[in-house]
């Protein structure tokens, strides 16, 4: 029997090998080959109310609990900050940003990526409309946060926060740590 196992795992090595819920191609699709490479600085802008910011700090924790390769922190001046979370109305957003219509969300992220260095997230914009219920926008903060991290919506994504209500899933945990591991490589 020993040897039989060792006959499969040695013509099978994915069976052992691979991440639980995904592959290295998958990721690669999923974040359409981007991450960051520094640490992500964020300013929170607008009516974020205790309950929010309490939100971001857990999400930010839980993060920083995942990633070998970056650090995610708030910071007290927007100067400071690479990535801004707007706690806004619509029709406030757009009065900052006109080319922005996104009336019918909750949340939106927006990230930008460098043209010198390759695959690099250098700067991320997270809309929160102020006008939903407090409820939906905890769950939309964890949702766009996870955005803000390079993962875009995907065709298997009932098993992620992307669809799941309520809290980070066993995948996204790996996904986030397989992405932000010192050995990764697009």
């Amino acid at each position: 029997m020993k040897n039989i196992i060792i006959i499969i795992l040695f013509l099978f090595p994915s069976i052992v090998l691979t991440q639980i819920n995904f592959t290295h191609d998958n990721i690669v699709k999923i974040t359409k080959s981007e991450r960051w490479e520094s640490d992500v600085k964020i300013f929170i802008y607008g009516d974020c109310d205790s309950i929010s910011k309490n939100t971001i700090n857990k999400t930010i924790s839980h993060f920083n609990n995942l990633m070998e390769t970056i650090q995610i922190s708030v910071v007290d001046k927007k100067e400071d900050a690479n990535t801004i979370i707007y706690f806004l109305s619509d029709k406030e957003y757009q009065n900052l940003f006109s080319y922005c219509d996104h009336s019918d969300n909750v949340g939106a992220t927006y990230v930008k990526s460098s043209l010198k260095l390759k695959n690099t997230i250098i700067e991320g914009d997270i809309h929160i409309d102020t006008q939903f219920s407090n409820s939906s926008i905890q769950h939309t903060i964890k949702h766009e946060m996870f955005h803000m991290l390079g993962f875009h919506h995907h065709k298997d994504e009932s098993s992620t926060i992307i669809k799941h209500a309520g809290n980070f899933t066993q995948k996204d945990d790996e996904m986030i740590k397989y992405l932000y591991s010192k050995d990764f490589e697009f």
